[in-house]
């Protein structure tokens, strides 16, 4: 019985790891207009349609007091599903 029970549980995991439930990404910026990040070598270039923006980011970026360059160090959560990005803010 108790190995029925491992069995289901093993499986219940596999399917949510397969579905790529949201998870923390570290990425750099790679450009701020339009804003792109750069993730890793499978994933080079993220904007457009797969990187979603906080308000909050848009205005660190536009704003000259609050120094965000391209090259540094982005915190993203990657959505359910694993093809979307949403960029939160700068790591520092």
């Amino acid at each position: 019985m108790s190995d029925m029970l491992s069995l289901i549980k093993r499986a219940a995991v596999d399917a949510v790891n397969a579905t790529y439930p949201v998870r923390i990404t570290f990425a750099r910026l790679n450009s701020k207009s339009p804003v792109s990040v750069y993730i890793s070598q499978k994933l080079p270039s993220v904007s457009g349609g797969f990187l979603r923006v906080t308000d909050t980011f848009m205005h660190k970026i536009n704003d000259a007091k609050y120094d965000i360059n391209v090259g540094d160090e982005v915190v993203l959560l990657r959505m359910q599903g694993g093809q979307k990005f949403l960029l939160l803010d700068k790591v520092v």
